[in-house]
């Protein structure tokens, strides 16, 4: 056989190789298409989202009534969706109705068909000063809860803007970041941002630092806390813990936030549960359980909730969520219930550590736990900030941030822009002479 000759079946097997892997990949790619029922056009009850969903692709657009901007845009594969983006369809009854699941979001979300995209996704303009404002103002809206409880005149904000923009508009960007921060003046909810150019504005603090305020009386605690830890404390790597003893009998968990590193194959809420059971058979004899929420501004509530589930004592409701779908709109509520597991502290005596400092998710945590008869939680207020948040960014490049949802107890009482109030009070001690609220929390548990 000549060389010639070899080459020529060395190439026909390297054609046929690369056919085969194309078929197979092929097979796959069209195993793993959505559904005929869940492709098209949907519009989010809330969320100010439109999906659209074709054999090929899947877009995901920001839409407002004056706006409409790519999200996000992804190969249309199932799998690959729900790994990478942590997205699952199904359509409901006739297909008129779809359920949108996401990653670490506690409750499903909900769209309608429709026949075609907005008319602001199809005919759009430049967008000046007014028009940037607009989409802002509009975000507002239509998905902001708190304007009523805080005493703001929404649309009496717009007609001010419009006139400090001037007519024509003032096109300096710097202009229009002032206007926007001076329609926000009084808002005191602090998961409400704005960034531009000139840095984080929240109306609540005012123009963020580099490095917050809160970041800074946190690192400056930590060497504090430590005094009272023994051996030194250990960090997860995949989540936040920074776990030790304390005098060989009490279990020291602080908990700096409410994310994880999830594997590629699995979510937040997974390696949340895996955390909690390396806790809970690391300190299984311990004689009490201090958890220090005092520096967690937050994260997914799907984490919070696994690990509220190591104090659990029964199956309940602990608390309920609706999202605002519109101007004094909401949809109905949606319950966040908790289950006991396996790997737990049972009914150790604990003590739950807050501050004005805990918030979003870690207060989900509080609740989810206050109310078990083996949890006293101790320190100051939080910071009353429970809600997801809703990011838009604006075509200038602008960005603001709000919470969209409302939450209640289980009862249904609703707890709005409301502290979580502590069982015991105790003032915030962190400083060079010691720490007065852990010393409380040892004092109890000893």
């Amino acid at each position: 056989m000549n060389i010639i000759t070899m080459l020529g079946r060395v190439i026909w097997l390297l054609a046929a190789a690369l056919a085969l892997t194309a078929a197979v990949l092929a097979t796959l790619w069209f195993l793993g298409r959505p559904a005929r029922e869940v492709q098209g056009i949907w519009e989010t009850e809330g969320y100010g989202l439109v999906f659209d969903i074709s054999p090929f692709t899947i877009r995901i657009l920001q839409v407002g009534p004056a706006s409409c901007t790519i999200w996000k845009t992804m190969p249309a594969h199932r799998g690959m969706a729900k790994r990478f983006a942590g997205y699952g369809f199904s359509a409901v009854g006739a297909g008129s109705v779809m359920q949108i699941s996401a990653a670490d979001v506690t409750n499903p979300i909900t769209a309608t068909r429709l026949d075609a995209l907005p008319a602001q996704c199809t005919e759009g303009k430049p967008a000046g000063p007014v028009e940037n404002f607009d989409i802002f103002w509009h975000a507002f809206d239509q998905h902001y809860p708190h304007f009523e409880t805080q005493g703001i005149d929404w649309d009496a904000r717009r007609d001010e803007a419009l006139t400090e923009l001037g007519d024509p508009p003032d096109r300096d960007p710097r202009t229009l970041a002032a206007v926007m921060r001076h329609a926000l003046d009084g808002i005191t909810d602090p998961q409400v941002s704005l960034d531009t150019p000139d840095g984080t504005y929240r109306p609540a603090r005012g123009i963020e630092e580099e490095v917050p305020a809160w970041v800074e009386k946190a690192r400056a605690a930590l060497p504090v806390i430590d005094s009272y830890l023994d051996p030194e404390p250990q960090n997860t790597e995949t989540g936040g813990f920074r776990h030790a003893w304390i005098d060989g009998e009490i279990a020291y968990l602080g908990l700096h936030h409410m994310e994880t590193q999830a594997a590629l194959s699995g979510t937040q809420a997974d390696e949340a549960a895996a955390l909690a059971a390396l806790m809970a058979e690391t300190y299984a004899d311990a004689k009490g359980v201090i958890v220090d929420l005092r520096f967690n501004p937050g994260g997914a509530e799907t984490v919070a909730l696994e690990y509220a589930r190591l104090f659990a004592s029964e199956a309940r409701i602990v608390a309920q969520k609706s999202v605002v779908t519109g101007p004094d709109s909401l949809s109905p509520p949606t319950p966040i219930r908790i289950r006991p597991t396996e790997a737990s502290f049972g009914a150790i005596p604990t003590v739950v550590l807050t501050s004005a400092h805990t918030g979003g998710a870690a207060e989900l945590f509080t609740l989810a736990v206050r109310d078990e008869p083996q949890v006293t939680v101790m320190g100051e207020e939080t910071a009353g900030a429970l809600s997801d948040l809703l990011t838009r960014t604006l075509p200038n490049g602008f960005s603001v941030t709000l919470p969209h949802q409302v939450y209640a107890t289980a009862e249904g009482t609703p707890i709005g822009l409301t502290p979580l109030a502590p069982d015991l009070s105790v003032a915030d001690g962190n400083g060079n002479a010691g720490d007065a609220v852990l010393e409380a929390a040892i004092d109890v548990l000893e």
